[in-house]
């Protein structure tokens, strides 16, 4: 069985939803300390590892690493 998130996310769509995650309690680093945040200027979270280059489809700015 596939785990189920605590709260809806919403993800952007053809309708222009802003995408929004659930809020991250160690503020851009995973339990084991090796993933990073990133955050674009629309607000856009995603995580990975230290050192990516991404930028955000949606606005087209870069993520910047927490």
């Amino acid at each position: 069985m596939a785990a189920v998130p605590t709260r809806p996310i919403r993800i952007a769509g053809s309708d222009g939803d802003e995408t929004e995650e659930p809020e991250d309690p160690d503020e851009g680093e995973s339990k084991s300390g090796k993933r990073k945040k990133y955050t674009c200027g629309c607000g856009c979270n995603v995580w990975g590892k230290s050192g990516l280059v991404l930028r955000c489809g949606l606005c087209d700015t870069d993520f910047t690493e927490q």
